[in-house]
């Protein structure tokens, strides 16, 4: 069994025991079967041993960036709409350069928001900061991206299947799953007329969507997790109510819908009620009993997965802000650990795609994966 779960290209929180607003209690925990030791712990015989060479070298070496990028994260995600879309400011994008920390803005930045202009010159302490001039602010780019999502989302089957803002402000991406021209996307997308700001049409396949097996409570992210039907998906991190105190596992909500049961994959314990699903940002929380011993995942490899080395579990750290640029790892429990997902630097504002059941749903501000990438697995960095 493993926890750990890696993207190719994302933007999401990592390493994270993430605390959610929530309201609505989780499955008694007398309906719960099984219990967790400590036992259940395996440790690496030797640390990183799973990862290519050179991988853990690599992410180590960005580090200084990584606490640069993030200092100037924690003051951007407190403007309105916070570091997505940053409402009056000129903020258009962030990024991890091989050496040193890339910062779009529109603009000058203004003296009135003194925080940025501090965290960058505190940036600065760990690693080389560079401002450059944007044609587009982040907020003006989901302005103009916005309209073309409105009718993405209304024709989840249509030709544009995800809309995205570039991470240097120069305009916002339309994704085909063939070669076509904007003149040949008008007739189903009349907003393309209205768009005011330079727009790229780029051909990838659709997302798709996917889910170490016999996991007992308190569950680790990573596990593999079944609705006890046909539907098999991997466990994000374990996360508790900020008011109610309930505890919650996170996945994916093309995985499921509310008020569906959950097991793990043997159906040999059960897990808890789907009580929480946000089909916007592809989000679902499995109500649970409070997990006291939670703060770990699955690691290594998974029989048939991209990895298959031996599995084993992995304490979690913390959480952090994700920058693009930045070298991530994901464990899946289909795919196994699988680490080299560098976050990129086009941001997905939506996309639409087929849950399990062949439905298709739109999602917005989530994350755009190599169409191998376990859909649900948690991303983590390595300490």
């Amino acid at each position: 069994m493993h926890r750990l779960q890696r993207f190719r290209r994302l933007l999401v929180p990592f390493m994270a025991v993430l605390t959610v607003s929530a309201t609505i209690a989780p499955v008694s925990a007398t309906e719960t079967v099984g219990t967790d030791p400590a036992s259940k712990l395996s440790i690496e015989k030797e640390p990183f041993s799973h990862l290519p060479p050179g991988t853990l070298d690599l992410m180590k070496e960005q580090e200084p960036r990584k606490r640069a990028a993030n200092k100037i994260q924690e003051v951007l995600v407190q403007l309105v709409g916070d570091v997505r879309n940053p409402q009056g400011s000129g903020f258009a994008g962030i990024h991890i350069n091989n050496e040193s920390v890339q910062v779009w803005w529109k603009g000058k930045v203004p003296s009135a928001i003194s925080a940025i202009s501090a965290a960058i010159e505190s940036a600065r302490v760990d690693a080389p900061v560079t401002v450059t001039q944007a044609p587009y602010s982040r907020a003006e780019l989901h302005a103009e991206a916005d309209k073309l999502k409105e009718q993405m989302f209304k024709d989840p089957k249509g030709a544009i299947h995800r809309v995205e803002v570039k991470g240097d402000g120069s305009g916002i991406v339309a994704v085909t799953e063939v070669t076509t021209t904007r003149s040949q996307l008008q007739a189903g997308y009349s907003a393309l007329a209205d768009i005011r700001v330079p727009l790229t049409i780029k051909q990838e396949a659709r997302a798709r969507t996917a889910g170490r097996l016999n996991d007992t409570n308190p569950f680790f992210a990573g596990a593999r997790i079944w609705d006890g039907g046909s539907a098999f998906c991997t466990a994000g991190w374990p996360v508790q109510g900020r008011t109610s105190g309930y505890w919650y596992l996170v996945t994916a909500s093309h995985c499921g819908y509310e008020g569906q049961y959950w097991w793990n994959s043997a159906g040999s314990a059960n897990i808890g009620y789907a009580t929480s699903e946000k089909v916007n940002y592809d989000l679902m929380l499995i109500g649970m009993p409070g997990p006291e011993f939670n703060k770990y995942m699955w690691d290594g490899g998974v029989p048939g997965g991209a990895n298959t080395s031996p599995e084993y579990t992995k304490s979690v750290a913390g959480w952090s802000h994700v920058t693009p640029g930045e070298w991530l790892c994901t464990s899946g429990s289909f795919s196994g650990a699988v680490c080299l997902w560098q976050v990129r630097n086009d941001f997905p504002v939506g996309y639409c795609s087929t849950d399990l059941w062949g439905t298709y749903e739109c999602t917005a501000a989530l994350t755009a994966t190599s169409p191998h990438a376990d859909a649900s697995a948690p991303p983590s960095t390595r300490v």
